[in-house]
């Protein structure tokens, strides 16, 4: 019968709050963390909100004259009259045709696609335009039962380049990407005809002194239309799709902020060499249609993330573009708000191609990929075959998952993922590797209900583990790994039982909390080979071993548990590796000046393996050699959140010790890598 018992070497130091600390000494050469490598973000960043969606149902209401309609009884007289998305009926729209002026026959088109051109008729509508001009608007839609609904279709709205106010893009069928699932819609931009000079498909009106964004409002006056004449055949569930090249590129990053009335619809921004941030790089441009640079704030993304954090954003064009629309700090942002962003940059001017350069520039490299509202986004991060250059460079390209196959129920989360990488692609852009590690934070779950502070496990293949739930209802799974090539691998999260908590026993009553790190003692009796014959062993907790100088890293007791002992004698347990018999051990508990916080490391490896003595394969389960790591990890006493430091690939950080200041001093492997800086908190 084997017997678990509990074996350490500590001593006890009476912390600042009346915590006692119970630690393992682990010798050491102390080294000082890049200021970087651990970010705390800007909270308290200022929303501008596009407020112009009551005013929007007001005038609509005063043109149709419908004020005196009949409320529904789930919607009060102040809420905006919004389309529901609802399948399989979306809530009955207003007739616009007075203002949108379409044929009842389609202009053009065959067995696959009818295309419809169409009439704004706007010129004395000042809500959609100050210029008096009537402008046209076209569209296009699938046919048979791609069009019906049983199939409904996703929407498309398209922004063309600059073309001089001639209204090519839009008065013919040609400037079209058809697709059997979506109807598109193609506006004009405010420069048409005798009208002043374009807006980069943003605010205008500053020539006449009536400034708005009579871009969008249009945008939304055709979806109205839609909606309104084709019904349940329009799924505004799988989320709008903007699109834009050019001019029309940074329309679709400007509408994704301040689209009106469809603004939270929206799911896929597929920009084509357009302008990332335009507070930084195009002010001469647009400040004469925008009367100024007042509402820049609005399409600021460094401002606005939380208003666009579930769209999908993806950027490809010239990283030498003579407006300088290409900006590092976009993917730099989408990776610390966890917002989902692909591009590829080279150095193609104001175009998408390179003499020499070989690379996909499709939204989607894997067929079976797609975004909708209705369906997890899974956002990925941290992706290690990213490359990040200056003059040509990719983000997340080569991941993808399978769409169709998500899974978000009551009870669990499924999400299919591949990889393939890219090779070949020029001479100045390294081939992606064979293998990948990145995060996965996903997005769009409706089902699978959490709060913060939640525990979540997680499985992949051979991975597992569990991550908490934060502040904003997501979580992240990190360290995935997947090979090119391979068929998709699904990662799967479940509910995991919350903290257990129970009365020791063992305890008598204490004068303060103590934290410690506990690890089975190898007790009972046990068959060993010495010399080509069976012995029975009874004493093996004499080889059980805690850290040491020449146990660094590995070959001591595992797996742990870090334990939270209260006065009364109630244990939490902080971080258990003995519950999944998972290859660490928590070590190094340091509590914070305050009271409020504790600093530990977490020691893994990629196996376990047994103790040995004279070549004596021994019971004792320590933590093996291969693939080991050590990763800081923060535990918050008032909410029992736990927070992990970014790791490293090869690198190991432990030991951390506060400073009164609340900044940690810690141990790592990290040698002359790194400056020596306090890693703030």
């Amino acid at each position: 019968m084997f017997k678990i018992g509990f074996k350490g070497r500590c001593t006890s130091i009476l912390g600042l709050q009346r915590i006692v600390v119970v630690f393992c000494s682990l010798l050491s050469v102390v080294s000082w963390a890049g200021s970087g490598e651990y970010y705390q973000g800007d909270h308290g960043a200022t929303l501008v909100r596009y407020a112009s969606s009551d005013v929007w149902n007001e005038y609509r209401d005063i043109r149709l004259k419908n004020k005196k309609k009949e409320v529904s009884p789930k919607t009060s007289p102040s809420t905006p009259s919004s389309p529901t998305v609802t399948r399989p009926v979306p809530k009955p729209m207003p007739d616009f045709s007075g203002v949108v002026d379409c044929p009842t026959e389609k202009t053009e088109g065959n067995t696959v696609w009818s295309w419809y051109l169409c009439k704004l008729k706007i010129a004395n509508e000042p809500y959609l335009s100050p210029y008096g001009v009537d402008m046209p608007m076209s569209y296009m839609t699938p046919t048979g039962r791609n069009f019906s609904s049983e199939q409904p279709s996703r929407v498309i709205v398209f922004m063309h380049p600059d073309e001089n106010g001639d209204g090519r893009y839009v008065t013919g069928p040609s400037s079209f990407t058809f697709r059997r699932d979506a109807v598109e819609i193609h506006n004009q931009e405010e420069h048409y005809a005798s009208n002043p000079e374009g807006s980069w498909w943003g605010y205008s009106g500053g020539q006449v002194g009536k400034v708005e964004n009579y871009n969008g409002r249009r945008i939304a006056a055709s979806i109205d239309y839609l909606l309104s004449r084709y019904g349940n055949r329009i799924d505004l569930n799988k989320g709008l799709h903007l699109k834009g090249i050019s001019l029309g590129g940074a329309g679709a990053m400007h509408q994704s902020m301040i689209l009106p009335r469809y603004q939270d619809k929206i799911a896929i921004v597929d920009a084509m060499i357009g302008l990332m941030i335009i507070p930084k790089c195009c002010e001469i441009q647009v400040k004469k249609a925008w009367g100024g640079t007042e509402l820049f704030p609005s399409v600021d993304i460094r401002k606005q993330w939380e208003k666009v954090q579930d769209i999908h954003f993806y950027w490809r064009g010239g990283a030498n573009d003579n407006y300088r629309r290409f900006d590092l700090g976009f993917f730099e942002l989408c990776e610390r708000r966890k917002i989902s962003c692909s591009g590829v940059w080279l150095q193609g001017g104001h175009s998408i191609k390179e003499q020499g350069y070989q690379v996909d520039m499709a939204l989607f490299s894997d067929p079976n990929q797609d975004i909708t509202l209705d369906k997890i986004l899974p956002v990925i991060t941290n992706n290690s075959s990213n490359y990040h250059g200056k003059l040509r460079g990719y983000h997340n390209r080569g991941i993808s998952w399978y769409h169709g196959r998500i899974v978000d129920s009551s009870e669990k989360i499924e999400i299919p993922l591949k990889y393939l990488a890219q090779k070949n692609m020029g001479p100045e852009l390294p081939d992606q590797p064979d293998t990948v590690s990145f995060s996965v934070t996903p997005r769009h779950i409706k089902n699978f209900k959490m709060s913060p502070g939640d525990k979540v496990s997680w499985s992949f293949g051979g991975q597992s583990g569990v991550t908490t739930v934060q502040d904003d209802k997501l979580f992240t799974v990190d360290n995935l790994m997947l090979k090119n090539g391979e068929s998709y691998k699904t990662l799967i999260v479940k509910k995991r039982q919350p903290v257990v908590i129970r009365r020791s026993q063992n305890n008598a009553s204490l004068p303060s909390p103590i934290v410690y790190t506990r690890v089975p003692r190898t007790l009972g009796s046990h068959q060993v080979v010495v010399n080509g014959k069976n012995h029975t062993l009874t004493k093996a907790d004499l080889w059980d071993t805690l850290p040491g100088v020449g146990r660094k890293f590995g070959r001591f007791n595992a797996p742990g548990q870090l334990v939270l002992l209260d006065q009364q004698g109630n244990e939490t347990i902080i971080f258990d590796c003995v519950t999944d018999s998972k290859p660490c051990v928590p070590l190094d508990p340091m509590v914070s000046p305050d009271g409020t916080k504790i600093a530990f490391a977490v020691y893994r490896s990629a196996n376990f393996q047994n103790a040995q003595h004279d070549r004596v394969r021994l019971p004792n389960l320590q933590l093996g050699r291969s693939g080991q790591s050590s990763q800081i990890y923060i535990y918050h006493l008032k909410d029992r959140r736990l927070t992990k430091w970014p790791m490293l690939r090869g690198v190991h950080d432990l030991s951390p010790a506060w400073l009164p200041d609340g900044r940690i001093m810690f141990t790592s492997t990290r040698k002359g890598y790194f400056r020596p800086l306090l890693n703030v908190i």
